[in-house]
């Protein structure tokens, strides 16, 4: 993953166990945990800049989840928004209509804007 492997960094993302060791190895070395959700995101931005469109839509889960980075509602939805706009056979509209639901202006205005950033680093 570290090397940039696209295909590494998705599993290396998927298996938080296999970077972190077990629940006493984190608590153990609480920094070993901060250094995997920064790599994660850090390394599925790389992958997304690169055309992956899987690591949008890991980033995306990322975001949804709350696990691993902060939840962010715009995060999200821009997520999505560039991977409808990348594939839209694959995305659909409806689930960027469902996400949207509930936002204020501002806040769609701005994932519109990181949605477009993101499409423009990937798949433009």
């Amino acid at each position: 993953a570290a090397q940039g492997s696209i295909e590494a960094r998705l599993v290396y993302a998927q298996n938080p166990q296999a970077a972190i060791g077990t629940l006493r190895d984190v608590l153990s070395d609480p920094e070993k945990l901060v250094e995997y959700r920064r790599n994660v995101v850090d390394y599925l931005k790389d992958s997304a800049s690169q055309g992956n469109v899987d690591s949008i839509e890991a980033l995306a889960t990322i975001y949804e989840r709350g696990i691993v980075a902060t939840r962010s509602r715009e995060k999200i939805l821009a997520y999505w928004m560039a991977l409808h706009r990348a594939n839209p056979n694959d995305y659909s509209r409806e689930s960027v209509k469902r996400l949207s639901m509930g936002m204020d202006v501002d806040q769609f205005g701005r994932s519109q804007e990181l949605s477009r950033a993101i499409y423009r680093s990937c798949c433009d």
